[in-house]
């Protein structure tokens, strides 16, 4: 929800609405290590060294891959209609290398996170095959991610590029720690008991919390010179120690809070999380449209019409999902 509703603030909303959008950008740089680390606990907790992974990594790659490959086609598409509307000249190569980063801002940017999520998955189960001891694996994650922010900070340091041109092959290979995490994290809150199981929310609460307020600290008083080479870039960020220990907080915390909800509760959320893929598959389409029309009504780019718009595309989101999801053909392409 922070992800897609964060409000960007404009000049002409002061300095207090500046203030929120910092706390609201900082806390979104939590997102992507979050839903690896909850992806990681789900996906690897269903393998053992039985399994068959390669039918198992088939099958989780039709489900996901083919509605993921249909709307990167239709992104594209629209992209170069949209060119072509505004009357540019579509630049197919450079276009086709945009896609291949899929982390520069345009249509369709967003689906870098599944292209790396199917690097990442057979690279984090062969590790996990190869290292079966839970402890070892963590030391080596901690190593790879550390590794992985120090060379990714020299390479775009020395570059001097944006994020953008990370290809996600590389997103994949180098966030996969992540995954790691989530199972390693995931199976020790499982195995506390209650009383621990409390101290430790308390505990990381507080931790998450923290880390936050450095987190919006750094992004306010960082020197320029830091702030644009490194914590400018949302990906680099992804790989930071405080943003790493701020997601493991967050985790933790979830894992650890105690929650008994009602069986119409229960049925609401299933039913919900169903439509949940569509919704991110589409949502930067609708996000555009969005914007599009309410900018005929409310032309001043304001942190009201910015929470507007990003909550009414949620919701819309979720509409256009549910009545794809009532005909088969359609369903297969929204998940």
């Amino acid at each position: 929800m922070v992800n897609s509703v964060r409000p960007y603030a404009t000049p002409n909303d002061g300095p207090v609405v500046d203030f929120i959008n910092t706390v609201f950008s900082t806390f979104n740089l939590t997102d992507i290590p979050l839903f690896l680390m909850l992806g990681g606990y789900l996906f690897i907790s269903k393998l053992n060294r039985t399994t068959d992974l390669g039918n198992t990594l088939k099958k989780r790659f039709v489900r996901l891959g083919v509605p993921t490959l249909a709307w990167s086609l239709f992104y594209f598409v629209a992209f170069i209609i949209d060119r072509r509307l505004s009357h540019q000249t579509p630049d197919y190569l450079g276009n086709l290398k945009d896609w291949a980063c899929l982390g520069k801002p345009g249509l369709g940017f967003h689906l870098w996170y599944m292209y790396a999520l199917f690097i990442m998955e057979p690279a984090v189960t062969l590790v996990l095959r190869t290292f079966s001891r839970v402890r070892r694996i963590s030391v080596i994650a901690v190593v790879w991610l550390l590794l992985a922010a120090t060379v990714m900070s020299v390479v775009l340091s020395l570059r001097g590029e944006g994020d953008a041109r990370v290809y996600f092959i590389v997103r994949g290979l180098t966030l996969a720690p992540y995954y790691i995490f989530g199972k390693a994290l995931g199976d020790w809150v499982i195995g506390l008991d209650e009383s621990r199981k409390r101290r430790v929310h308390t505990c990381s609460f507080w931790i998450w919390l923290l880390t936050l307020a450095f987190g919006v600290a750094l992004h306010l008083y960082a020197p320029q010179a830091l702030y644009s080479k490194l914590f400018a870039q949302a990906y680099l960020n992804f790989l930071m120690p405080y943003t790493a220990l701020n997601a493991f907080a967050l985790f933790t915390c979830v894992m650890t809070t105690h929650w008994n909800p009602s069986e119409k509760s229960k049925m609401f959320f299933a039913s919900a999380a169903k439509l949940t893929f569509g919704v991110y598959l589409m949502r930067i389409i609708l996000l555009l449209t969005m914007r599009a029309i309410v900018g005929h009504v409310l032309p001043e780019s304001s942190f009201p019409r910015n929470v507007f718009i990003g909550t009414m595309t949620y919701l819309v989101s979720f509409g256009v999902t549910w009545i794809l999801f009532r005909f088969p053909l359609t369903k297969r392409f929204v998940a």
